[in-house]
């Protein structure tokens, strides 16, 4: 029984990777969308719309370490659970 367990988790684990290696996948195509849509719509350059993109990117790569800073030093695990909980309820 303890080995059907362990595979158990061991799949799980699997599809939590796969899961987010396709959303990660799906960011990076919206993301080449988004290029295209400010290039005709919004009618930006080329290189324009690819820095506004790359802005965005770096922003999303450096959030996680600023969070973890305030998070540590600031704020404290629970508190940031209960802050990010009620900015959800009021945004939907």
């Amino acid at each position: 029984m303890a080995s059907f367990n362990t595979r158990m988790i061991q799949t799980m684990v699997w599809v939590k990777i796969a899961v987010l290696q396709m959303t990660n996948l799906l960011t990076g195509y919206a993301m080449s969308i988004m290029i295209t849509y400010l290039n005709s719509v919004w009618k930006f350059n080329l290189t324009d719309a690819a820095a506004v993109v790359n802005v965005y990117a770096g922003a999303v790569a450096v959030m996680p370490m600023g969070m973890l800073v305030l998070v540590d030093n600031v704020i404290g695990s629970y508190r940031l659970i209960i802050l990010c909980g009620c900015a959800y309820t009021m945004v939907s």
